[in-house]
C-alpha cells in the first residue's frame, strides 16, 4: 500500500512539473488537489488486493460474485488513481471514478444509515463517501472548456453536498471532541496525543464556518481552499505522527488515507469554484469588452 501511495505521487508530480506548475500560495495547493486525492484511491485499490476477505462482506448480500467484485473495484480505483494523476484520459477517470463512489453510497452507505440510523458514525460514513463522489465528479467537471449550463446546476449540487458534511462534521466535533478531527470517524485519539479538545473546537469551528459559506455561496472558493489546506495540516499535524507510531496498523494507515483524501477533495472543490469563476469572468469580458 505504501509502494502504491509513492508511484502515484512520483507520477503526479512529474505530471504536475512538465506541465510547467506556476501557481504560488494557497493557488498552488489547490494545484494538488487531484493528485492528494488519487493517491489514496490506489492505496484503498491495493487494500482490496491485500485484504479481500475484509472487503467482501461490505457488498450488498443480493449481488452476486463478491469477491469478483472486490478484485474489479480494487482494479478501478488503481486505474483512475493512474489515469489521473498521468493526465491520460482523466476527465473519463475522474467520472467514472465519482460514479463508482456514488453507487458505493447508494448500495452501502445508505443502507447502512436505514438500518441504524441513529448511528453518527454512519452518517459519517455517508456523507464522507458522498463527499468523495462530488470530489470526483468536480475534478471533472472542472476539466470541461466551456462549463455552463446543466453542468453548472451540478457544480452547485456537488459543492452544496459537501457543504452540509462539514456542518454535520462541525457539529460533531463540538459534540465529541475525543475523536479525531477533520472526518468524526469511531477513532479516538490516544491518551499520548496532546491539545485534543482545541483541535478538535478549532477544526469544528473551521468546518462550520467554511460549510457556511460554501452552502450560501459566499466566497466559496476561498473557503474550500482554506479548509481544504487546514485539512492537510492536520494530516501532517495528527494523522501522520500517529501513522509513524504505528506504521504496520491497517486501520491507521487507512485513517491516514482517508482525510487526506477528503483533504484532496476539498480543494477539488475550490478548483471546480475557480474554473466557473474563471469562466464567468470570460463570458463577461466578450458581452461586454469595452469594461
Amino acid at each position: 500500500m505504501y509502494i502504491a501511495a509513492g508511484v502515484i505521487l512520483l507520477i503526479g508530480l512529474i505530471t504536475i512539473f512538465r506541465s510547467g506548475f506556476r501557481a504560488r500560495g494557497l493557488e498552488a495547493i489547490v494545484e494538488f488537489g487531484s493528485l492528494l486525492f488519487v493517491i489514496p484511491m490506489a492505496v484503498f485499490g491495493t487494500f482490496h488486493f491485500l485484504f479481500p476477505a475484509l472487503v467482501a462482506p461490505l457488498v450488498p448480500n443480493w449481488i452476486p460474485g463478491h469477491l469478483f467484485w472486490v478484485y474489479f473495484c480494487g482494479t478501478a480505483l488503481i486505474a483512475a488513481a493512474l489515469a489521473i494523476a498521468a493526465n491520460r484520459l482523466a476527465t473519463l477517470a475522474a467520472a467514472l471514478l465519482g460514479l463508482m463512489l456514488l453507487l458505493f453510497v447508494l448500495l452501502m452507505s445508505v443502507p447502512g444509515v436505514a438500518a441504524h440510523p441513529g448511528s453518527r458514525f454512519g452518517w459519517a460514513l455517508l456523507l464522507r463517501d458522498l463527499s468523495f463522489s462530488a470530489a470526483a465528479f468536480a475534478l471533472a467537471l472542472s476539466r470541461k472548456e466551456s462549463p455552463g449550463g446543466v453542468f453548472g446546476y451540478l457544480a452547485v449540487l456537488l459543492r452544496s453536498a459537501v457543504a452540509i458534511a462539514l456542518l454535520f462534521f462541525a457539529v460533531q466535533h463540538f459534540r465529541h471532541p475525543e475523536f479525531v478531527p477533520v472526518i468524526p470517524l469511531p477513532q479516538p485519539l490516544p491518551s499520548w496525543f496532546p491539545l485534543h479538545t482545541l483541535i478538535n473546537y478549532v477544526t469544528g469551528g473551521a468546518e462550520l464556518i467554511a460549510g457556511a459559506l460554501m452552502l450560501l455561496n459566499v466566497r466559496s472558493r476561498l473557503a474550500a481552499s482554506l479548509i481544504g489546506a487546514t485539512a492537510l495540516v492536520l494530516v501532517i499535524v495528527v494523522y501522520l505522527p500517529l501513522l509513524i507510531a504505528t506504521p504496520t496498523d491497517v486501520s491507521q494507515l487507512n485513517y491516514f488515507f482517508d482525510t487526506l483524501a477528503y483533504a484532496g477533495g476539498l480543494l477539488l472543490i475550490a478548483g471546480l469554484a475557480a474554473r466557473y469563476a474563471s469562466a464567468k469572468t470570460k463570458t463577461a469580458a466578450v458581452r461586454d469588452p469595452i469594461s
